[in-house]
């Protein structure tokens, strides 16, 4: 789809896709915030995520780990069912769910 085409029932995806961000961003500082406060070395990398209604964009994810733990807090979409957007948490490298949310 081209840039500026609007997008399957978003007015403005991108005033969509800013809110979400910055919503994430919000939570990766917090979580982040909570990590490091209990001794875990946290590392933000970024991954492209693509909605057919907001298109392809870049989110950060949330690496987090000590001693021999590694827990992954990953950015999902923002449309989902029920729900204002999906974030799961996940022990890595087994990818079981902890929680989604």
């Amino acid at each position: 789809m081209a840039t500026g085409e609007a997008r399957p029932g978003i007015d403005d995806p991108e005033a969509v896709k800013t809110e979400w961000l910055g919503r994430l961003g919000s939570l990766v500082d917090e979580v982040e915030g909570w990590a490091r406060a209990s001794g875990w070395r946290t590392r933000r990398i970024a991954k492209t995520v693509n909605e057919r209604r907001l298109g392809t964009y870049r989110v950060p994810v949330l690496l987090m780990e000590k001693d021999t733990v590694e827990v992954v807090l990953n950015p999902v979409a923002r449309f989902v069912p029920g729900a204002d957007g999906a974030v799961d948490l996940y022990v890595a490298p087994a990818y079981d769910d902890i929680a989604s949310l």
